[in-house]
């Protein structure tokens, strides 16, 4: 019964990635979801996942190729494989999470155009006006080619790979908690940095739907957390080291300050966005009211 799973697997996938027709990309994720939902686990994880798994990762062995449409597009199709499984075969996913949120936060430094060293929050940065935040971004954007429309654009990858952790932090339960706060390495340049300071630096890109879909990330991790103690349960109960931005020196201060410079261009916005970005400014006003430094 399970022959033809992986033919079916590879059409569906390129179906789903290169189509020009949403209708047609939607039917394609339908029936790749059927797919995983009915094939045995030893096949999903062989196969279906490793291909996910490659794909996503596939920027790490292509060393100044990684602003093509090809690896770009590569990347997108193992985004969208492993979040079609974490969407329908969580109790698989599961023991994924680590690698996928490692893969996740390896994708948003590269497509995000940053160094870790310029992510710390004790870092020195330019005060810029409200105003003028997004707009200084958007000038980068262009000038590195980044800020273009279609599948190719690296704003599609920034937008798939945040996606696919919302999922996680949907669908997988503690194992993406535990996932989404781990530290990495801070003192490496190579080593990508903790998920949160990649979030933060996502809110300022001149793409609306990367900032909303970072907005909708962000109220996934603050409703897992208590203005009053500001870190989730499992993680506690964990005990395993672990970066939890609102307990950093300056967190609150530089999560809320660019969650203004999303409210700032309300003009530019969706509805999504605002309301996403005003009850994530809700919790971190209340929580610095908490805190007594």
């Amino acid at each position: 019964k399970q022959a033809y799973a992986q033919l079916f697997f590879l059409a569906m996938t390129l179906q789903l990635l290169n189509d020009g027709s949403l209708k047609c990309r939607v039917k394609a994720a339908d029936v790749i979801a059927s797919l995983v939902r009915r094939v045995s686990k030893e096949l999903l994880s062989e196969q279906f996942l490793q291909f996910g798994l490659k794909w996503m990762g596939s920027l790490d062995n292509s060393e100044g190729s990684d602003s093509s449409a090809s690896s770009r597009s590569l990347v997108i199709a193992g985004v969208q494989v492993c979040s079609l499984l974490v969407q329908h075969r969580a109790d698989i996913m599961k023991r994924q999470a680590a690698t996928l949120f490692l893969l996740a936060r390896t994708a948003l430094l590269r497509y995000l155009h940053c160094r870790p060293a310029d992510l710390l929050l004790e870092a020195p940065r330019k005060e810029v006006g409200e105003e003028e935040q997004v707009e200084v971004a958007q000038e980068k954007a262009e000038e590195e080619g980044i800020a273009g429309s279609g599948e190719g654009a690296d704003w599609a990858v920034l937008y798939q790979v945040l996606l696919l952790l919302e999922r996680c932090l949907t669908h997988l339960g503690p194992a993406a908690e535990l996932a989404c706060v781990d530290p990495g390495d801070l003192s490496s340049d190579t080593s990508p940095p903790p998920l949160m300071l990649l979030v933060l630096e996502a809110l300022l890109f001149p793409h609306a739907w990367v900032r909303a879909v970072c907005c909708r990330l962000l109220l996934l991790y603050l409703s897992q957390r208590d203005v009053t103690r500001l870190t989730s349960d499992a993680i506690s109960a964990s005990n395993l080291p672990s970066f939890e931005l609102l307990t950093r020196p300056n967190g609150l201060y530089q999560l809320g300050r660019r969650l203004c410079v999303c409210l700032s261009q309300a003009g530019q916005a969706t509805g999504a966005l605002v309301e996403a970005a005003s009850a994530a400014a809700v919790f971190t006003v209340r929580a610095m009211f908490r805190q007594t430094e």
